[in-house]
């Protein structure tokens, strides 16, 4: 496996925990992201995964705050992980209508 795809699967490994129930691990993996705005976002999902609501909200604000331009897919992530698939769909258009998107289809 390349560099690439190494580093690809690393910062997503908080998914792969969350998605396996282990919460406290994505957490882990999540603070020890080292893009800071694929860190915010793997924050925010591991807090709502936890049920640390405040916490969740507060790492949401820091991405509105932040990461509009760079990571509007982290925060439409996070909204409907959240249960907000208005919002969620709302920062995913932004990406698609963004020249730096990350939507990739």
């Amino acid at each position: 496996m390349n560099r690439a795809c190494q580093a690809t699967r690393k910062a997503l490994r908080h998914c792969d925990l969350i998605a396996e129930h282990r919460f406290e691990e994505a957490l882990t993996a999540a603070q020890a992201t080292t893009n800071p705005v694929a860190r915010r976002g793997a924050l925010a999902l591991a807090y709502i995964a936890l049920g640390k609501k405040a916490e969740a909200k507060a790492t949401l604000d820091e991405m509105l705050a932040k990461d509009t331009t760079d990571g509007p897919v982290n925060i439409a992530e996070v909204y409907a992980i959240a249960g907000n698939k208005a919002e969620a769909l709302d920062w995913l258009e932004r990406d698609y209508e963004s020249a730096d998107r990350a939507l990739c289809f």
